[in-house]
């Protein structure tokens, strides 16, 4: 099964970050991955929005709850050195990170497109798969040594998958030989995402993982869960989980969107710090219920058997052998005892034969 994780929305999920690391205290969870700056956020903030307490915050959260794995998200707006600071100082508040992925769908019609959007700048728009190769080309020596994930643009059965494909094509061939880098991909319900893609890439890439590192029934940051219930909302994203856990296999890793937001359907509370519906539903998908280890329980040894010697017999002055159910005998003179052993004895511990023994 697929490892689990979360989005968590950077400075933005900052106030649900107590009392979250609370309830992963109650939890039996032998990991937890957590996208730091997860989602479009990611590509909004930059070094200089975080503040001290807001990195205090998440160093708190990481020392308390050992099970927890980070993910790094760079900001590809901002500059690789302005980066790797701020990877550099969660580093020296004790953080560490797992991988560090390049972006957050830069494939999408509004990088190439150049729409007029906070997280589209110049250093973004008018994108291809070649121009996001540059942008990597810039990040990849400043965090030589760890392990790095690169986006992959999902298929939805549409004309924008012409783009989608020759996305992948470029990106696969001129990243896959490098052992270093790995892939993430978004999967969401109502995008009509063409499944035979996970395998697809999976035999690509082989050993190495696939982070899913966004699923969920529609991006509430482009307004796509609108239109639905949270009924409606639940079901869907409960499908794709459900999907994701059969389709992903021990490497790879899933997010689910989102964490906690102000708006759509998150999956834990932010009045008690606990899962929702929703949360509940994706948490299920990849978490084995926790079973307590069964204790055999050891039963004491009790008489099986009372059998008078060749040379005794129950009375006085004789001798017996008592047989315990563990398969121990004990050769006994009966003489020390108030009375002879018996047939009503059978079924008694040597606690309660003691001061016949």
């Amino acid at each position: 099964m697929a490892k689990f994780g979360l989005n968590t929305k950077g400075t933005l999920g900052i106030p649900i970050l107590p009392s979250f690391s609370s309830w992963l205290q109650n939890q039996k969870l032998d990991e937890i991955w957590l996208r730091v700056q997860g989602g479009t956020i990611s590509q909004k903030e930059y070094e200089s929005d975080w503040q001290d307490g807001h990195i205090q915050a998440w160093a708190d959260l990481y020392a308390a709850n050992p099970t927890v794995k980070l993910v790094f998200v760079a900001n590809l707006n901002d500059t690789a050195e302005n980066s790797l600071k701020l990877y550099n100082r969660f580093l020296a508040k004790g953080c560490k990170f797992e991988f560090i992925e390049l972006g957050n769908e830069q494939y999408q019609s509004k990088y190439r497109l150049s729409k007029d959007l906070p997280e589209v700048t110049l250093k973004t728009r008018e994108m291809s798969p070649e121009k996001y190769l540059a942008l990597c080309q810039e990040f990849l020596p400043k965090f030589n040594g760890s392990t790095i994930v690169v986006q992959l643009a999902p298929n939805k059965n549409k004309n924008i998958d012409e783009y989608y494909n020759h996305w992948n094509r470029t990106i696969l061939n001129a990243t896959n030989q490098i052992p270093e880098i790995n892939y993430s991909m978004h999967v969401y319900a109502n995008a009509g995402f063409r499944w035979e893609l996970v395998e697809e890439v999976q035999e690509v890439i082989k050993s190495k993982f696939l982070a899913v590192t966004e699923f969920g029934a529609a991006d509430a940051a482009d307004g796509e869960q609108d239109n639905l219930t949270e009924e409606q909302f639940i079901a869907m994203t409960q499908v794709v989980a459900e999907r994701l856990s059969e389709e992903l296999r021990e490497q790879d890793i899933v997010f689910d969107q989102v964490l906690w937001n102000p708006w759509g359907v998150p999956s834990i509370s932010f009045e008690d710090g606990d899962l929702t519906a929703k949360g509940r539903a994706v948490f299920d998908a990849f978490n084995e219920p926790f079973e307590e280890p069964e204790i055999p329980e050891v039963l004491e040894p009790v008489l099986v058997g009372v059998v008078p010697d060749a040379k005794g017999s129950f009375v006085m002055w004789g001798f017996t052998w008592l047989t315990f159910s563990d398969g121990e005998s004990l050769r006994i003179r009966t003489r020390f005892g108030p009375r002879p052993f018996g047939s009503e004895d059978i079924g008694k511990t040597k606690a309660e034969l003691k001061n016949n023994i």
